[in-house]
């Protein structure tokens, strides 16, 4: 199962902490892997309005409204839940050193 913890797809929302940690016990028991696109969805949502704000809509943009801090942060999120439920947990990609460190600790 897929889950996404910020999205820009209607099809597939936002997942927020509680409904994470509902799917993760069903996961649990079906014994299913769980995949997690992880980018905190507060820091995100927070600095892409800032840029909004600015009248910034290059790409660039894009790139500095998720910043350095939403992948780790979103990954301690799941981590956290998966520590407590106990289910198989996979992120989907990393794209930051610390986000790795996370996932090793």
């Amino acid at each position: 199962m897929k889950c996404y913890t910020i999205s820009g797809m209607e099809l597939y929302p936002r997942m927020p902490v509680p409904d994470m940690d509902k799917a993760f016990r069903l996961m649990k028991e079906l014994n299913l892997v769980c995949a997690v696109h992880a980018e905190d969805y507060h820091l995100v949502d927070y600095y892409s309005h800032l840029m909004q704000e600015m009248g910034r809509e290059d790409s660039e943009s894009w790139s500095e409204g998720r910043t350095y801090e939403a992948e780790p942060e979103a990954i301690w999120s799941v981590v956290g839940i998966t520590g407590k439920v106990g289910n198989k947990l996979h992120i989907v990609h990393l794209s930051t050193k610390e986000g790795l460190n996370v996932i090793r600790r």
